[in-house]
């Protein structure tokens, strides 16, 4: 069986790589706390954000020019965007490594993440 050991509080607990539980140890809890915030946040495509929100790009979907060029831009998995401008009918304006990036309604949709805070 694979595991590995996650330090909690100079504690240990070990997780099944295999089903992702805890096997034993008191941190049994504090998984499935984490299971209950991560089930929280709503995972959407960008163009579903509303204006002055804030997520994570968790993944882009698209052919390789699409990931090229997004890549390229400095929106990668993981890196934190704020929308600005969410408009019907027009570009979406997003905030990302400390630039401002104008994105059409298709590029969006291919970008999938997660919206921080509540």
């Amino acid at each position: 069986m694979d595991q590995v050991a996650f330090p909690f509080d100079k504690r240990l607990a070990y997780a099944n790589l295999k089903n992702d539980q805890v096997v034993h140890g008191p941190v049994g809890k504090l998984r499935s706390q984490l299971t209950t915030n991560e089930s929280r946040r709503r995972k959407m495509s960008l163009s579903e954000m509303k204006a002055d929100r804030e997520a994570v790009v968790s993944r882009i979907n698209g052919d390789s020019r699409f990931l090229s060029r997004i890549t390229s831009i400095g929106i990668t998995p993981g890196c934190k965007v704020k929308v600005l401008r969410n408009d019907k009918n027009r570009p979406m304006l997003v905030y990302s490594r400390d630039t401002m990036i104008a994105l059409n309604r298709k590029e969006c949709n291919g970008i999938e993440v997660t919206e921080v805070g509540a």
